[in-house]
């Protein structure tokens, strides 16, 4: 979220709320894997990706000037993503999966 164009200013670290919320959420989905063994839990981060966009959005056909700007190549308003980096994050999740996928065999 410190990167979408909702966040004043320029982009610092994540606030502490964030922080402490994908913390929790962590702990939680271990907490629920202990419990719950015949579940397969994965916890993807979106954090590592929009990181990687917004650095070099060119690399994924967007617009450099895009980065903070809603209704661009980037952000469809304040806070949401467009259908293109929706296909990044796509993409990536799947990799993500797959690649889970073959640590487990």
């Amino acid at each position: 979220m410190h990167r979408t164009p909702f966040w004043p200013g320029e982009p610092n670290e994540p606030s502490p709320i964030i922080v402490h919320w994908n913390k929790t959420l962590r702990e939680y989905a271990s907490q629920f894997m202990a419990t719950h063994p015949d579940a397969n839990v994965f916890v993807w981060s979106s954090y590592e990706l929009f990181n990687k966009i917004l650095d070099d959005p060119k690399k994924y056909g967007l617009e450099e000037e895009d980065r903070k700007r809603m209704g661009g190549s980037i952000w469809f308003d304040h806070i949401h993503p467009t259908t293109k980096v929706h296909k990044e994050i796509a993409r990536d999740m799947v990799a993500f999966l797959e690649a889970t996928q073959s640590n487990a065999e």
